[in-house]
């Protein structure tokens, strides 16, 4: 029973366990963000972010043969509205989100002040505890195979709600590290545990499967 579990919970939802790519992403947006703090001015030469888009294509196309020669393909769920309507729904809010942010003069207008907290970073740790949730919900009974993917995804939000609080963080280290502002540490953070997130849920999908993390046996 655990075994059949264990198949049907990693078949249902092999796309959202394919963590390298949340490490892929993770780090691009870390990088990302890094570069763009440390821009000043209007003119700005974008040479350096067309090359690492066409790497970040690359890499993510190593990734899916990866995952098609280690573990195989399989056929997506015939019901895959839910996750369909999750990416829909949160690209447009991660912009808006973003461009919150990154807009003093509207969060002075809407708060009278600076907001505290990352809208983004508070976005992304919804949509990740909401899309777990999804993934989870249909085998919560199945406690043996979904408890650890569980504690990864409730881990990860958690992480992602302490790291939004950017006005927390130590005003030297974002100093020293050269950023225009503090919420500019907020995304590279997000990076980092979108990393942290993607590298667990590929051990977790490895265990489960029965391979070694670094591949084939």
């Amino acid at each position: 029973m655990d075994d059949l579990a264990r198949i049907r919970f990693v078949t249902a939802n092999y796309s959202a366990l394919q963590g390298l790519r949340a490490v892929l992403i993770g780090l691009v947006m870390a990088s990302a963000a890094y570069w763009s703090s440390l821009k000043r001015g209007p003119s700005r030469d974008l040479t350096l972010p067309m090359v690492c888009a066409a790497l970040f294509a690359l890499a993510y196309w190593m990734i899916d043969r990866y995952y098609a020669r280690v573990f195989g393909r399989v056929e997506p769920p015939s019901r895959r509205w839910p996750e369909i309507l999750i990416g829909l729904l949160f690209a447009p809010l991660a912009l808006a989100a973003f461009v919150f942010d990154t807009a003093p003069q509207l969060q002075e207008r809407v708060f009278g002040g600076d907001l505290p907290v990352s809208v983004f970073a508070l976005l992304t740790a919804a949509a990740v505890l909401l899309d777990g949730s999804r993934s989870i919900w249909p085998f919560r009974g199945c406690r043996k195979t979904v408890a650890p993917y569980l504690a990864i995804i409730t881990a990860g939000s958690l992480l992602l709600i302490a790291v939004s609080f950017h006005q927390a963080l130590p005003a030297g280290w974002v100093t020293a590290a050269g950023l225009r502002a503090s919420v500019d540490a907020s995304y590279i953070l997000v990076g980092v545990v979108l990393v942290l997130l993607g590298l667990a849920t590929h051990t977790y999908l490895t265990h489960k499967v029965g391979l070694p993390v670094g591949g084939a046996a």
